[in-house]
């Protein structure tokens, strides 16, 4: 009986063992490369949109304005860090923010009609923000009608926080008064939280 639970014991202790090297190698193989899936698509997006100059600075590529703003004029810089928990508190507490003057930047994303601007998230908290992404919609009302495709161009997006209205829905979005088209992808490695 003794000899059965000893090669039940190895048994098991080998199986175990084996699964936790496996789980190693391939932890070990995700660190070897040091990204995960996301940031491999992340990666690819943004070589397909490198222009084949060598990477230096972002730089704002074009600029379009529907209303000159100043610096001193922003309220609100969402940046890279807290950028899922920032939308989330603009969107859940947005009466504390009406009216203010938000820059955000990040990929341009697209929905039928609906443009946002946003980044990939694995911790996205937005109400209304799919899986894998957080993001705002934002209103463009200039004199050119922009088309930035959907995550195929980096923007900074300027404007008012608004509230608005569809057939009895309300939904809050910016109304941008600037828009620049950058020449690269931003830090797309802080935008999990």
């Amino acid at each position: 009986m003794k000899k059965v639970l000893l090669v039940c014991f190895i048994a098991v202790m080998v199986i175990m063992l084996t699964g936790c090297e496996n789980k190693n190698t391939e932890s070990n193989a995700g660190e070897a490369t040091g990204k995960s899936e996301k940031e491999e698509k992340v990666a690819s997006i943004s070589s397909e949109n490198s222009s084949s100059e060598e990477k230096g600075a972002q730089q704002v590529v074009s600029i379009y304005k529907a209303q000159n703003v100043d610096d001193s004029d922003i309220d609100i810089v969402v940046g890279d860090n807290y950028f899922a928990t920032q939308l989330a508190d603009m969107t859940l507490n947005f009466s504390q923010y009406e009216g203010k003057v938000v820059k955000i930047e990040g990929m341009s994303l697209k929905n039928g009609d609906w443009t946002f601007v946003g980044r990939y998230s694995e911790n996205a908290i937005c109400p209304t923000c799919p899986a894998g992404y957080a993001y705002y919609e934002y209103e463009w009302h200039g004199k050119e009608k922009l088309d930035f495709g959907n995550e195929k161009n980096w923007i900074q997006v300027t404007g008012k926080l608004t509230k608005g209205d569809d057939n009895g829905q309300e939904y809050y979005y910016i109304d941008a008064y600037e828009i620049a088209l950058m020449n690269q992808f931003g830090d797309m490695a802080t935008v999990v939280n």
